[in-house]
């Protein structure tokens, strides 16, 4: 019976490993090796600990930066931020994979305001999902999955996406 529950388990993390995306994949595969090795119980207690320990995340602070197209508003990573022209004021538009591709810069607790940005137009608004976006002078703001470094600005190229000045202004884009 215990070799029978290696082998369903095993054409488990198969499967699991063929439809699920590169991180999903990750770490349903070492949640899988877990419930191989100690039984199902031990899974959901895996999963609800991952959880528990998950270290929080400190406040998001944006700065400026300057590139190609101007200064700009950049996340903590450095990375440009974006507003897109069809959020209604502070609801997203983005949502499901338009946000895997466009995330949202979250924040737990007041996002914080780096050198040349406003901290007066720096929020936070709670999501229907009940993320807390950051937004500045009434703009929802993203990071572009395109963008792998401090300084990039792929997302310029976009149809109804744009980079956001220190005043708050959409900044190129298409």
């Amino acid at each position: 019976m215990t070799k029978l529950r290696l082998i369903a388990a095993a054409a488990l993390v198969g499967a699991l490993a063929f439809t699920a995306t590169a991180e999903a994949s990750a770490s349903t595969t070492g949640a899988a090796h877990a419930h191989a090795r100690h039984g199902a119980g031990d899974l959901v207690a895996a999963k609800k600990k991952k959880k528990k320990h998950k270290k929080k995340q400190a406040s998001a602070t944006v700065r400026t930066a300057t590139i190609t197209a101007g200064t700009v508003l950049v996340g903590p990573d450095g990375r440009t931020l974006y507003i897109f022209d069809k959020d209604n004021g502070t609801t997203s538009a983005c949502t499901g994979g338009c946000a895997s591709v466009w995330p949202p810069l979250l924040a737990t607790g007041k996002p914080v305001a780096g050198p040349g940005v406003d901290a007066s137009k720096l929020t936070a608004v709670m999501q229907a999902d009940g993320k807390d976006q950051v937004a500045y002078a009434g703009h929802l703001l993203y990071s572009f999955s395109g963008d792998t470094a401090a300084g990039d600005a792929k997302g310029l190229g976009i149809p109804m996406w744009h980079a956001v000045s220190p005043e708050g202004a959409p900044v190129g884009g298409a």
